[in-house]
């Protein structure tokens, strides 16, 4: 099979681990794709394509895609979203090959849509041949919108089996020789006070004295505020492969945000992003905000951490309470790699192309 896999932005992590795990599988999938490559971006990915292609302006760009499919022997495009325009384009120019649309964000659910925005959403989810959503509650949120396609598919934010940190690499606890708790945040932080990834007030909540956090920040800025905190420790931004096994030596992995914003945003509070899952690989415990539903349910049903909520009564890393999260968490991680799910998009990509027409 081939797939050409399409993103109006640099490639993300999730396109990334698509890639991975479908080329373990036979597939070949061709990336056309703006801005940066898998490896400018995250420092690994570019060998998981069989070819890569970079536009940057839109001039010609459906002839272009027309030729890839012809010269590529093309049988499925899978659009990653955000923007949507071009998803749109594509599917509306019904270019021989069936379309799905990766739903990464709903853009309905971050603010109001413009006039060609909207039209372009409502196409990617009512036109395309299917369309995958990142948890069942995103999902059912974004249902609300529109008269969606029948060929609907829930697939997470999985990780690559191969970044799976086995217990004889993960490296020694801070915490045995300091005694705090030591926390790790992971991903995009924000300055902007209006932005929810602006958490410099949830990080205040964690007393100097008795807890550590460690920011891994994905973008390169100074962070000064974050930095002033006495709590906070501000790490380098490292490539996804080194990231894992460097957050080894923290007890719990952080998912929150700028609580008075993150719940009343469906794209927050109903979406399951790749921290938790980067959290899960390198063996540690979650430490969810109780507004975040679907993260936080996935967390207590499965006893891989707790809620912010309980911190006072958060386990410390030799304590036997810890100790079983941790031996959970190594349990059931296996089940949530890409290689493990990936079969479930196969059957996906059958389905779209036994029942649609391009």
């Amino acid at each position: 099979m081939n797939i050409l896999f399409v993103q109006d932005s640099s490639p993300c992590i999730r396109n990334i681990k698509y890639a991975e795990a479908l080329q373990q599988r036979g597939v070949n999938v061709h990336l056309l794709h703006r801005d940066k490559t898998p490896d400018q971006g995250y420092g690994r990915g570019d060998e998981f394509y069989a070819s890569l292609h970079r536009f940057n302006g839109r001039f010609r760009l459906l002839s272009r895609i027309r030729q890839l499919i012809i010269t590529q022997r093309i049988d499925l495009i899978h659009y990653h979203n955000q923007p949507d325009i071009l998803g749109a384009k594509i599917i509306k120019a019904r270019l021989g090959v069936p379309v799905v649309f990766d739903c990464h964000d709903f853009m309905s659910f971050k603010h109001r849509l413009g006039y060609r925005e909207r039209v372009a959403e409502k196409t990617c989810n009512e036109l395309s041949c299917g369309v995958v959503y990142p948890s069942a509650r995103y999902l059912q949120e974004a249902m609300q919108y529109y008269s969606f396609t029948p060929r609907r598919l829930v697939f997470g934010n999985y990780f690559p089996r191969t970044q799976i940190l086995q217990p004889s690499d993960m490296l020694p606890k801070l915490s045995a020789a300091d005694n705090k708790i030591h926390l790790v945040y992971e991903g995009r932080l924000a300055q902007k006070k209006s932005d929810h990834r602006y958490i410099v007030r949830q990080l205040e909540q964690f007393p100097a004295d008795k807890y550590v956090v460690h920011i891994f920040p994905s973008n390169r800025k100074e962070f000064a505020e974050y930095r002033a905190l006495p709590q906070v420790c501000m790490e380098q931004k490292r490539p996804y492969s080194e990231l894992i096994r460097a957050m080894s030596v923290m007890d719990y992995g952080l998912v929150l945000f700028q609580d008075t914003i993150a719940a009343k945003l469906p794209a927050i509070r109903y979406a399951f992003g790749n921290k938790t899952y980067d959290y899960l690989c390198a063996g540690l415990p979650v430490l969810v905000q109780d507004c975040l539903d679907e993260v936080r349910d996935f967390v207590v049903d499965n006893n891989v951490g707790m809620k912010l909520s309980e911190l006072e009564t958060l386990p410390r890393s030799g304590q036997s309470e810890y100790r079983k999260m941790v031996e959970q968490v190594l349990q059931i991680r296996g089940q949530y790699s890409m290689e493990a799910q990936i079969q479930r998009l196969l059957d996906f990509y059958d389905l779209c192309r036994r029942e649609c027409h391009a």
